[in-house]
């Protein structure tokens, strides 16, 4: 929630929890094992953006980044982070500079994939949906649809109403769902089918 508000639900009672951040957090997601959040605000001294993961009950910083471009010439600046998902043991974090996987074991990350092979360097990333390391599917604030096959990043602008920014999401049995408002505050749900070729 806002201002880095965190509320744990044990089955009978609601309890307040500790985040470390003053950001507003947007995503939460977990497994058995760890739960992740992530958020960001605009301040006065730039664009801020945090990724969290939930250990033995408390909250603790993956990354925290006070700017939107990352320095290419750094591999360990992230530049903006903007969304996450969880597969096969690993934390798949779209940043600015492309995809990285973390690992929450080892707590160490690495760059899947650029922005730039991506076709997202100029673009504002709202959701990942990762299904296996050959089929991954980015959503756009803006309605666009990038898929990665194994091989290459294909875009696709045909899919979704590109008046439509795209909110809160659900992604399960191949069917996207979605939240989105227009400019002009309009609300829509929408539902994506992915076809099988």
């Amino acid at each position: 929630g806002d201002n880095g508000s965190i509320v744990h639900y044990d089955g009978s009672n609601f309890e307040k929890m500790e985040s470390g951040t003053d950001l507003n957090l947007i995503q939460i997601k977990g497994g058995d094992d760890y739960v992740f959040s992530m958020g960001h605000v605009s301040k006065p001294d730039g664009f801020h953006s945090t990724i969290l993961q939930l250990e033995n009950g408390k909250w603790e910083t993956i990354k925290l980044s006070d700017h939107i471009y990352p320095d290419n010439n750094d591999e360990n600046d992230w530049g903006r982070i903007y969304c996450f998902d969880i597969f096969d043991d690993y934390v798949w974090i779209v940043t600015k500079s492309g995809i990285r996987k973390y690992n929450p074991k080892t707590k160490e990350s690495y760059l899947f994939s650029r922005a730039y092979d991506m076709h997202t360097a100029d673009r504002a990333i709202a959701h990942i949906f990762v299904e296996a390391n050959n089929n991954i599917t980015l959503i756009g604030r803006a309605g666009h649809v990038i898929q990665y096959n194994g091989i290459e990043w294909i875009k696709n602008y045909e899919i979704v109403n590109t008046n439509i920014g795209l909110g809160p999401h659900s992604f399960k049995y191949g069917n996207m769902i979605m939240i989105g408002g227009t400019k002009d505050y309009r609300g829509a749900i929408l539902k994506l089918k992915k076809e099988e070729n």
